[in-house]
């Protein structure tokens, strides 16, 4: 009798997640069709339309997805993988010292994580350079995407992510209304960590 009580509440609660998950799918293409400026699928494949046009649309589906507009135009560049380890190596690591890489290193190492004499800025350097798919730069104001000449999945998808900071920035203000700037946030490291987290 148990077993038989426990199969058909399990059957029951099976049964219910499909209908819920069919309503939820359901739903979600129903609000994506309500969206002002929804685009419809189309039959071109992405990979048809040119680089601008692709991000044109995703910045159309992502200010909808939102609920944010874009203010001004967006600056965009694509840069090689060359271009990005030029720039790490330039700006990224412009105001981290080698001082400032062995301190770092010298805690991580009393923690065990590190040995001594590990060398944290070709590390970072390395990683920032190989790992990073694009960004959004809140001073510049401008969208970068890495890329050597191949718009596919992984740049769309960052371009999507990497586009929602521009609509956050343009529409908050990142630096100034969230006070995510320099010296703001060596005197509040904390707010700046739940912002960075929030956003």
């Amino acid at each position: 009798m148990t077993k038989k009580i426990t199969f058909s509440l399990l059957a029951i609660l099976i049964s219910g997640c499909v209908i819920i998950s069919a309503g939820l799918i359901a739903g979600g293409w129903f609000l994506l069709k309500s969206q002002k400026n929804y685009v419809p699928p189309t039959a071109v494949p992405a990979e048809m339309l040119s680089v601008e046009e692709q991000m044109n649309l995703i910045q159309v589906q992502v200010s909808d997805i939102r609920g944010l507009e874009l203010k001004t135009p967006l600056d965009r560049a694509m840069l090689s993988t060359a271009d990005l380890e030029r720039m790490v190596t330039n700006d990224f690591f412009k105001d981290y010292t080698a001082q400032d890489a062995q301190n770092d290193a010298n805690v991580l190492s009393a923690v065990g994580l590190l040995h001594r004499n590990f060398d944290l800025i070709d590390f970072y350097k390395k990683l920032y350079s190989e790992q990073i798919a694009g960004f959004y730069d809140s001073e510049t104001k401008e969208m970068n995407v890495i890329s050597d000449g191949h718009f596919g999945g992984m740049e769309r998808m960052t371009y999507a992510h990497e586009f929602t900071h521009a609509l956050q920035d343009q529409n908050y203000d990142l630096q100034n209304g969230l006070h995510l700037n320099t010296e703001y946030c060596k005197q509040a490291s904390e707010y700046c960590a739940a912002v960075t987290a929030m956003i």
